[in-house]
């Protein structure tokens, strides 16, 4: 069986391009960065709802939709790395590596991506690839014996709760134009989630 070619192209064969996400709801105005952590979440909400929902979908216990399902994280990977703050870069190149390692055993091939032109705030880029990381313990249970796990089993130098106090500190920097650039960075950010077509290869 030929393997599975993740098409991530805009201008790939087989007519397939990457489909994303609308966006969450309108910004609403909130103060402070001790409710930033809070704001965030509830502006982004709804797509991040959407890709929990599209992603427990897949079975892990066999090879072609745990592949499927890497290749989702693969393409936001991809799409959004090179806009994280820089602090973040380290981590975030490793989980990249990780995952097309993950991935070449599998049988997929990497394809490269279009990327937007568009400049988005890099700690709302960081929050959405960091706060991918959330639930590994039980998305591992979930997946079958002897399939590749370096992606899933990384763990980055930086914890998710110094990660929220450094955004909760710059947010409160910032004020509310840099708020809602965070904001609208992370609710972009999740659309790079959206489902990928494939073709034989």
């Amino acid at each position: 069986m030929p393997p599975s070619m993740v098409v991530t192209d805009l201008n790939a064969p087989c007519d397939a391009k990457p489909a994303f996400m609308g966006l969450a709801g309108p910004i609403v105005i909130d103060a402070g960065g001790e409710n930033f952590r809070q704001r965030i979440r509830s502006e982004t909400r709804s797509a991040h709802d959407v890709v929990d929902d599209e992603m427990s979908l897949f079975d892990l216990r066999g090879s072609e939709a745990y592949g499927q399902f890497l290749a989702r994280h693969d393409h936001a990977l991809a799409v959004l790395r090179s806009q994280v703050r820089g602090e973040d870069h380290s981590d975030i190149q490793a989980m990249a590596d990780r995952v097309r390692a993950d991935l070449r055993i599998l049988g997929f091939e990497h394809a490269e991506v279009t990327t937007s032109p568009e400049r988005l705030d890099g700690f709302g880029v960081s929050y959405v690839l960091r706060g991918s990381r959330m639930g590994t313990r039980v998305l591992r249970a979930r997946i079958g014996l002897g399939l590749p796990t370096q992606y899933v089993d990384f763990t980055p130098s930086l914890v998710w709760r110094d990660f929220l106090s450094e955004l909760e500190a710059y947010a409160a920097e910032g004020g509310e134009a840099v708020q809602g650039k965070i904001v609208h960075a992370a609710q972009r950010a999740f659309e790079a989630f959206g489902p990928l077509q494939t073709c034989q290869a």
